[in-house]
């Protein structure tokens, strides 16, 4: 028979979490297209440490682990000075970038102690306002 009572489990941990980011200017010339050309790098690292986890037999896939996990990514987006368009009935505006981006992100976990890598697929998207709202 399966005992359905209530057991307190302590869970407590710290985490750290850090970003940044810079975009730089890649193209200079004379066009519109040229001078919006950027590259854009960003990292992230994310620290998980666990000071209280619940025991073996309520945590069997050891879900409540440390880890730590860093992710890269690297953008080349291109495009033209975004638009604003002014909702009359809310009276808010809203700010509506056109253009193309190409992106690559990628990571790597490390958890009980096993490392997983992930790369995510590279994309090319295009975001175009195309007329009024």
């Amino acid at each position: 028979m399966l005992n359905l009572s209530k057991v307190r489990q302590d869970l407590e941990f710290n985490t750290q979490d850090y970003w940044a980011g810079k975009a730089m200017r890649i193209s200079k010339g004379n066009s519109e297209d040229e001078r919006t050309t950027d590259a854009i790098i960003a990292a992230r690292y994310l620290r998980v440490r666990y000071l209280e986890k619940p025991n073996e037999t309520f945590d069997p896939l050891h879900r409540y682990s440390s880890e730590d996990f860093y992710w890269p990514a690297w953008g080349f987006p291109r495009g033209n000075i975004s638009r604003t368009i002014i909702f009359i009935i809310s009276g808010s505006s809203k700010t509506f970038p056109s253009g193309k981006v190409f992106g690559i992100t990628g990571g790597f976990q490390l958890r009980n102690p096993i490392g997983r890598a992930y790369a995510g697929p590279a994309s090319l998207s295009a975001i175009i306002l195309i007329g009024d709202i």
